[in-house]
């Protein structure tokens, strides 16, 4: 990307490079031309791009909507390995956010998700459309010992470590 400072300053003007054009367009934040992809793309770059930003699962579900032949078969294989693989791991984090929900609900604590699987969920309605590293679940000050309590209990919720219970007082 480059940025074009126009003569009065107010205005900057982005010239994304043509992997860059491809991703906005697979975010719904960008238009193709008729002949995009083209030999000029440099799909290595485009999928470390999609990676970086951890879109994947968007892009692998755009560009599956082209027509056959628009891209190179081994780049939708990676796509969809990595899809599959985000879209596993999602199903997983889902149940252990229900372990956990389940949990603090017996133990009288009122608990809201976010991010992750939820907004997941309600920002596309699917739950393979949005990578995700872990659950997060908000808890009252006041439930916080308690929440952390059940927590540290459970021997049930794989993975989870009492380091990974945070306190935020703001």
């Amino acid at each position: 990307m480059s940025l074009v400072r126009a003569p009065s300053d107010d205005v900057v003007i982005m010239a994304f490079n043509r992997e860059q054009q491809l991703l906005f367009w697979c975010l719904g934040n960008g238009s193709l031309s008729p002949s995009f992809p083209d030999d000029d793309l440099n799909w290595r770059v485009f999928l470390d791009l999609a990676e970086t930003h951890h879109v994947i699962p968007m892009v692998s579900n755009m560009l599956r909507g082209l027509p056959q032949g628009n891209i190179p078969a081994e780049v939708l294989s990676a796509l969809q390995a990595w899809h599959l693989e985000s879209t596993r791991h999602n199903l997983a984090l889902l149940m252990e956010l229900s372990k956990v929900l389940d949990l603090l609900k017996a133990g009288g604590v009122t608990a809201v998700p976010f991010k992750g699987p939820t907004t997941a969920m309600m920002a596309y309605g699917d739950l393979s459309l949005r990578t995700c590293g872990d659950v997060d679940i908000l808890v009252t000050q006041s439930d916080y010992p308690e929440a952390e309590s059940i927590m540290m209990r459970s021997d049930s919720i794989r993975g989870m470590k009492p380091e990974y219970l945070t306190e935020h007082t703001e």
